[in-house]
């Protein structure tokens, strides 16, 4: 056989890529560590956002699971993809190493090929990409929580405010057709939770409202949570 069954599933043999650990200040963050513009194929713009809070935390408590990839150019390490996560994890370290505690170093998964094709990893691993719906963190933070953990480590374990934990967590109080909304994206978790304090029936009539406002102006009833 040419791979062991567990539970009815082969585990497949095949050679997995190597990563290795790197300190992020190592890495470098093209147009962030260098003058390099729009012009260069590992350039991108999002490197100019401010560090996310929420997952310097996250890395600072638990690290990064998810290797980056990078390559090699001279000497110089150059991240492919996992810009964001670079750049909280040296958010991360600053903290850490206030507090006396082990920094955290990057997995990395070394490519090689041409600029295209590294330019297509880029491209394709942010691209293809697929947030959980807001429901779907929901049900996943109601069995953490569940398993003893608090609201704050909640907010450390998924990368966002103890805010949006609530408001994920209010999502259970809504009127079914609320929640039906919120999944399909017509209404945001932060808006459908200011609707829980009214009547089922209030809700649904508030979200009618809400939806031929948003029908009416061609835009959503509220913005997707990114939190």
């Amino acid at each position: 056989a040419k791979g062991a069954n567990i539970m009815g599933r082969q585990v497949s043999k095949a050679p997995r890529k190597q990563y290795f650990l790197e300190d992020p200040d190592d890495l470098t963050i093209v147009g962030l560590d260098t003058k390099d513009g729009p012009e260069h194929p590992l350039y991108d713009k999002r490197i100019k956002f401010p560090v996310d809070a929420n997952m310097a935390k996250n890395i600072a408590a638990i690290g990064i699971k998810q290797p980056i990839v990078v390559r090699k150019n001279g000497p110089y390490i150059e991240v492919v993809d996992g810009r964001q996560r670079v750049r909280a994890a040296r958010e991360a370290n600053i903290d850490l190493e206030v507090e006396g505690k082990e920094k955290v170093r990057v997995p990395c998964v070394y490519e090689k090929g041409t600029e295209a094709d590294l330019f297509g990893i880029l491209v394709s691993n942010n691209e293809h990409r697929r947030d959980d719906s807001p429901l779907g963190k929901a049900e996943k933070c109601k069995r953490y929580l569940a398993m003893g953990r608090t609201e704050e480590e909640a907010a450390i374990m998924f990368g966002v405010s103890k805010q949006t934990i609530k408001n994920w967590l209010s999502l259970f109080d809504l009127a079914p057709a609320v929640r039906k909304a919120v999944d399909a994206e017509q209404i945001s978790a932060s808006a459908a939770s200011g609707l829980v304090k009214l009547e089922q029936a209030e809700q649904e009539s508030k979200l009618k409202e809400l939806l031929a406002e948003a029908e009416k102006t061609g835009k959503r009833a509220a913005r997707r949570d990114t939190e």
